[in-house]
């Protein structure tokens, strides 16, 4: 085991570095898991990734201060003799800083990111890569399909015909809807990106709490502005999504919180007004589906004051038929009482 003291970023220690022998250690791919107190399903993730074919790979594991044994897991990987790997921990400072880190210390021409409670479906870091390599132009990044783990959904994918739509619009087009729209979700886990794109892109830098939306907003923009090369894959599913009750996605109000951040300081001031307009209803209608009328209310009145424009209307009419759908169809199939 090794031990050093990181001097760029105060406090991250290298507790765990496996070589590879060959003299230049650069990789096709660098693989960065963030890990924070997920002793239960770390084993899952690394195992996920050993099992990959591929000699052209770095695992860089960089631990947040995980109060479990999350980190004495990772050490204790038998990891495979052929597969380059550094683990990291640090004290608790946050997802987005963890992949600020880890995003610093990737070697590899491209870099793939998994949370610490997902894990790759069986064969497919092989199969993107192997996409990768064979296309004409290199490219800046590459969405993959994932499917869900863990829920009544289990096996379903994640992306369904919406994304197709996205991806089958113009460039500007996916501005406008990244910007309008909180993608629930877009996973930077089933995404590769070339490393220097993504360093050039600056993510996670500039203090917001939220890790994919905000990424996904540069990413498009510079698809847009700069003619960056995104490719969406939705054949290979890449990763499998795990919901589970300590997923910040069932926290309403910090998730309405960290979503208007991004649209107040990162979404261009052209889409703004309706960007907060849209969090507010959507999280309004979860409200009130949840029991919360009053809050809920407060919060739709709130969005339909930032903005009133048609999409923004035609958004609410859809979601309201939707949810009222939904209730209907639960007090239809409700069990009756005992």
């Amino acid at each position: 085991m090794l031990i050093e003291e990181n001097l760029w970023e105060p406090g991250l220690q290298l507790v765990y570095e496996q070589l590879t022998g060959q003299p230049d250690p650069t990789s096709l791919l660098s693989i960065v898991v963030c890990a924070y107190r997920h002793a239960q399903y770390i084993d899952e993730c690394l195992a996920s990734i050993d099992s990959s074919k591929s000699g052209e790979i770095e695992l860089v594991v960089i631990d947040d201060g995980s109060p479990d044994d999350t980190l004495k897991r990772c050490i204790d990987f038998p990891f495979r003799k052929d597969i380059a790997v550094r683990i990291y921990t640090k004290r608790n400072q946050g997802l987005t800083h963890s992949l600020r880190i880890g995003l610093g210390l990737a070697r590899g021409r491209y870099m793939a990111i998994m949370a610490s409670d997902d894990l790759y479906q069986h064969g497919a870091i092989d199969g993107v890569l192997e996409s990768i390599v064979s296309m004409d132009v290199e490219p800046d990044a590459v969405l993959c399909q994932a499917t869900f783990l863990g829920t009544q959904t289990d096996g379903k994918a994640v992306y369904d015909q919406t994304m197709q739509e996205f991806f089958d619009s113009t460039s500007q087009e996916r501005v406008r809807s990244i910007c309008t729209v909180f993608p629930k979700p877009m996973l930077l886990q089933a995404t590769v990106f070339k490393t220097n794109f993504l360093r050039g892109i600056r993510p996670w830098s500039d203090g917001l709490d939220l890790d994919d939306w905000p990424t996904f907003i540069r990413l498009f923009l510079a698809e847009a502005g700069q003619g960056a090369t995104v490719v969406y894959m939705p054949s290979l599913r890449l990763c499998k999504y795990r919901l589970h009750e300590g997923g910040i996605h069932n926290n309403h109000d910090r998730q309405l919180r960290i979503t208007e951040q991004v649209a107040q300081q990162l979404v261009p001031q052209v889409y703004r007004a309706d960007s907060l307009a849209n969090l507010r209803l959507d999280w309004g209608i979860l409200h009130i589906r949840d029991g919360r009328l009053k809050q809920g209310l407060a919060l739709c009145l709130s969005g339909l004051r930032e903005s009133s424009s048609w999409p923004v209307i035609e958004r609410l009419l859809i979601r309201v038929r939707k949810s009222f759908a939904l209730m209907v169809r639960a007090l239809i199939f409700r069990r009756p009482s005992q």
